[in-house]
């Protein structure tokens, strides 16, 4: 499941019932997708903290919040992340395709991959 929400994740303090929480996707509104086997990616774009702040603390509150995950930051302009969730049975097979994405010589200026292990 891919999802886009317009400001990402959710954040503390904001509420899901009030007029800016539309705008982002909730954990609990997450998780029923893991639930049924089925992996997640979530676009995010930059924030105003620094990329391996951001990388870090948000790979923290999902790992605690939805499972073990990692995410494919996209340097170019503003910077944008993948962040995966896979499903148990998809593990093996997208991590190590992010990792060789992130390795390639065509895609590794573009792509910085941080996982379990870090930034690669």
């Amino acid at each position: 499941m891919f999802a886009d929400p317009d400001n990402g994740m959710e954040i503390v303090g904001e509420k899901p019932h009030n007029k800016r929480g539309s705008k982002y996707a909730y954990f609990d509104e997450l998780r029923p997708y893991l639930d049924r086997g089925q992996s997640l990616v979530v676009f995010q774009s930059r924030d105003r903290t620094t990329v391996e702040t951001q990388m870090q603390e948000r790979l923290s509150q999902i790992n605690e919040r939805l499972g073990k995950s990692f995410a494919l930051f996209h340097r170019p302009y503003a910077g944008r992340a993948f962040f995966v969730v896979p499903a148990e049975a998809h593990w093996v097979t997208l991590y190590e395709r992010a990792v060789r994405l992130a390795r390639h010589p065509c895609w590794s200026e573009q792509f910085t991959l941080y996982g379990p292990e870090g930034p690669e």
